[in-house]
């Protein structure tokens, strides 16, 4: 007999797993930072300024720091 069915397992949620895996996939891409109160200041008038969201504020400053 095999174990392959455990009727004491937890459920498997397909979305919560199809979740993670996307997260895995995306991690390497992935970075934060804290911002001082200030910085942060700055960093919210520029995004109403722009229309822009977070990570689209963020894109944009950073897309225009590394071209060349």
């Amino acid at each position: 007999m095999t174990d392959d069915f455990n009727i004491a397992a937890e459920p498997v949620d397909i979305k919560k797993q199809y979740q993670a895996q996307a997260d895995l996939k995306r991690r390497g891409s992935l970075f934060q930072v804290r911002l001082d109160d200030e910085m942060t200041q700055e960093m919210e008038h520029f995004m109403l300024k722009n229309g822009f969201n977070r990570s689209q504020a963020l894109k944009y400053i950073l897309y225009k720091f590394f071209k060349k």
